[in-house]
This record gives structure tokens, C-alpha cells and sequence, in this order.
């Protein structure tokens, strides 16, 4: 059963995208972006950033966190925001959110969300906004084509011209035609497979909703490019720190890995042995199997020629019962001839 992303059934079959018609220079859009995107569209989303001063950019990577954190730059690609100089850290709105409330909660204020992050985009939905997703590969646009999400192909980008003619060519309501049906789907496979999902509309409140009102939930990350001096000097050490704690959970983990790999190897070792000793004991077990052919053919060959000499035997037997016979018979022979003639 295809039950697409959960990440759409944050909040049930509820799903209430707010209406947009033109952008203005005032308009506040959200962007995404993926490095495998072509050039024509990363440079596409970075001229969003040109034309509207309160575009902001929400880096979703690893690499993008350090960057706007410290500032630290460890990749390099054209037409992607790759140092705290280029437009989308320079201008000093870039985002990377911690969590998904504070993510959500933000996203409800911004009029338009685009590019090429599939849980990007969907995330603005979620919140109610407008959004348009840029699919780059087979399980994104499936995932788009089952929730019926606005997109634009890289294609299509191309020969755009601007956002604004993209916005007017797609229907941005259009995954609210297929959330109950879809959230309908994702409960039902659920159930059929013994889970019981708490369906918010009820208004029950479960253990999850108490951990999150509890939970000290951080602001986003904002860009080291507006900070003090300090700060900087702050997030620098900090980002140190946590290079060093990564460090040491990877060394970790590679002792751990090496431990495994010992124990792994002594047991193949054993098994190698196991086998050598089996491969003995069956080459043992073959040599005297074929002793014992060797045993059963001279047998054979013995009981063979005991039965020749049994027949010989038989035959001089019945020779020298004839002989005897033979001899008697004459002896009776002559004694009758001897009577005769003394008679």
C-alpha cells in the first residue's frame, strides 16, 4: 500500500493553503536548494534573492549549518551559496531551524515558499503556505505526484523568465484535493498493521503532546555575518568543540568497529579451522571407504577362487569315487574269473 510522506499528516486530513496572487518586493519567499540542482537553477533561486530583499534562504545541510554558524566554508560549487559573501548569507536572513515547531510556526508568516528541497516545501504546506518544489529525481516526483504537490520541472525553470510566471501556471491549493483521501489511506495502513493512531482531530492529548509543551525548544541558527566580534569568536570555539566531540564518538565508534571486526575474524579463523578439521576427517573418512572397496575386492576375489578350488576339489572327489569304483568293480571281476577257473 503506498501511503506517501507522513510528514504530510502532521496535522490530520487537515490541509488549508492560504491564497497568493502577486508578488510584490515586499513578498517574503522562502528557498531550498540541493547541489545536484543544474546551474540554470540554482541560479534561477539565487536571482530570487536578487529580485526580492526579503527572500530568505533555510539551508537543510550538514555543511550549510557550519557555514552559517562559524562562517567555516568547506565546499565550493557555482551558482550555490557556498560562502558567508554570497547573496543568501550576505543579506543576513538565512535560517537553519533545530526543529520542527519553531520551523512550521515561521514558515506561517511567509507568503511562498520555493525550490528544490522535497520536506522543505513540504514543511511550508503544513504551515499553510504556498509552496512550489523543483523535482530532481524519480522518488521526488513520485512523492509530488501522489500528494498532488505544485511543482516546476528544471526544464521548465529554465525558459520561466521569473517566479511570478510560475506561480501564475500552478494551482497552489492543489494538495488539499487529495489530504482526506490520502490521510484516509495512511490510517487504514496503520490499523491493518496494529497500530493505533491518535487522531488529533479528537482532541486527546498523548504523551508526545506533553513532552513537546515541555521541551525548551531552540530558535533557529541565524548567520554569524550580523554578529559581534565575540559571538563569532564564541561560535568558532564552539563549532572546535564540537569537531572534537564528533571526533571522539567516531573513534569511538571505529573501536568499536575494529573490536567487532576481531571478534568477526576470530570466529572465521574457527570456522576456517572447523572446516580444515572436517576436511581432514572427510578426506579420512574417503581413504577408508576406499580401503574398504579395496578390502571387499580381494574378498571377493578370495571367495572366488575358494569357490574354484571347492569345484576342483568336487571334480578330483567324483574322480577318485569313479577310481575306486571303478576298482572295486574290476577286483569283483577278477575274483568271479578266479572261481571259474578253479571250477
Amino acid at each position: 500500500m503506498v501511503i506517501g510522506c507522513p510528514s504530510m499528516y502532521t496535522f490530520g486530513d487537515n490541509l488549508k493553503i492560504k491564497d497568493i496572487d502577486a508578488l510584490s518586493s515586499d513578498s517574503i519567499i522562502t528557498t531550498n536548494m540541493s547541489k545536484p540542482a543544474l546551474q540554470s537553477t540554482l541560479k534561477f533561486i539565487t536571482q530570487i534573492h536578487e529580485k526580492f530583499p526579503n527572500a530568505t534562504f533555510i539551508p537543510q545541510g550538514y555543511d550549510e549549518f557550519k557555514l552559517l554558524y562559524a562562517g567555516a566554508s568547506l565546499f565550493s560549487k557555482q551558482n550555490y551559496p557556498s560562502t558567508v559573501s554570497d547573496i543568501q548569507y550576505a543579506n543576513g536572513r538565512a535560517k537553519f531551524f533545530l526543529n520542527a515547531p519553531t520551523w512550521i510556526e515561521y514558515l506561517r508568516n511567509v507568503d511562498l515558499s520555493f525550490g528544490t528541497k522535497l520536506h522543505g516545501n513540504i514543511t511550508a504546506l503544513i504551515a499553510g503556505t504556498p509552496a512550489i518544489a523543483i523535482p530532481l529525481d524519480a522518488r521526488m516526483q513520485e512523492l509530488i505526484t501522489y500528494h498532488n504537490l505544485p511543482y516546476v520541472t528544471q526544464d521548465e525553470v529554465k525558459v520561466a523568465g521569473s517566479i511570478q510566471n510560475i506561480l501564475d501556471k500552478v494551482d497552489i491549493h492543489s494538495p488539499e484535493y487529495v489530504q482526506k483521501e490520502n490521510y484516509s489511506r495512511f490510517i487504514s495502513f496503520l490499523k491493518s498493521n496494529g497500530l493505533n493512531p491518535v487522531i488529533q482531530s479528537s482532541g486527546k492529548k498523548v504523551y508526545a503532546d506533553t513532552l513537546l509543551e515541555e521541551a525548551k525548544l531552540y530558535p533557529p541558527v541565524e548567520g554569524s555575518i550580523a554578529t559581534t566580534e565575540a559571538e563569532k569568536a564564541n561560535r568558532m570555539v564552539a563549532l572546535s568543540l564540537g569537531h572534537e566531540a564528533k571526533e571522539q564518538k567516531l573513534r569511538k565508534q571505529l573501536s568499536n568497529a575494529n573490536s567487532i571486526v576481531r571478534k568477526e575474524r576470530t570466529e572465521i579463523n574457527k570456522m576456517k579451522t572447523d572446516y580444515e578439521i572436517q576436511k581432514r576427517e572427510y578426506s579420512l573418512i574417503k581413504k577408508e571407504n576406499e580401503l574398504l572397496k579395496r578390502e571387499n575386492a580381494i574378498e571377493k576375489k578370495e571367495n572366488e577362487m575358494l569357490k574354484v578350488e571347492f569345484t576342483n576339489m568336487s571334480q578330483q572327489n567324483d574322480m577318485f569315487r569313479t577310481k575306486i569304483e571303478n576298482k572295486k568293480f574290476f577286483s569283483l571281476i577278477k575274483r568271479r574269473t578266479d572261481r571259474k577257473n578253479k571250477v
